[in-house]
């Protein structure tokens, strides 16, 4: 399990073109994160970053960017990646937004992990961040794409259950099939 100190040359100011789709993600995902904060007052988010493609230096490098930006230093953030044999999961949570939503990342991470199909995994912790990587052997049928979008689901039913993402209202039972009415066939 890698530590979450980023080498020297990896904050360099000559990126490789996987730190610079890991960050260019990130410019997307703090957009997002602001308009969701802005629109409902959010302050926890998930997210898969998919061009860090499971490594852990990478996603680092995500969650590094996030805590710098003026627009989500101060939100909790839990970043998944995965590749074909490996599913990583970083998060940060600010020991101000802990205390007063009484969600610290301690918390965010052992419930998240209570997801994972088996408990072979490296897990490090500390009071505002946390990280964890669990490699499956192909052998077992598991799929780590697919597992990284369940464990984001269970990440956002998780924050509707603690009442930090405000729950859907979804209206679209009452809307009308706009396809039909434009005369889009399906």
């Amino acid at each position: 399990m890698k530590s979450f100190e980023l080498k020297k040359s990896t904050l360099g100011t000559s990126y490789t073109s996987m730190e610079k789709l890991v960050l260019k993600e990130c410019a997307k995902k703090i957009q997002g994160f602001s308009s969701m904060n802005k629109a409902n007052d959010m302050c926890y988010f998930c997210s898969i970053i998919e061009p860090a493609e499971g490594n852990m230096d990478l996603l680092q490098i995500a969650l590094k960017t996030m805590q710098k930006d003026k627009k989500c230093k101060d939100w909790g953030v839990f970043l998944l990646s995965s590749n074909e044999n490996t599913l990583i999961g970083a998060a940060h949570v600010p020991m101000s937004l802990s205390l007063q939503k009484e969600l610290d990342v301690k918390e965010w991470t052992r419930e998240i992990l209570s997801y994972l199909p088996h408990k072979n995994y490296g897990v490090n912790m500390a009071d505002e961040i946390s990280s964890f990587e669990i490699i499956i052997n192909p052998e077992e049928e598991i799929f780590p794409f697919k597992l990284c979008d369940e464990i984001y689901q269970k990440n956002i039913d998780f924050l509707k259950r603690k009442n930090i993402i405000p729950p859907c209202n979804d209206e679209s039972e009452n809307e009308g099939d706009y396809a039909d009415e434009a005369g889009i066939e399906w």
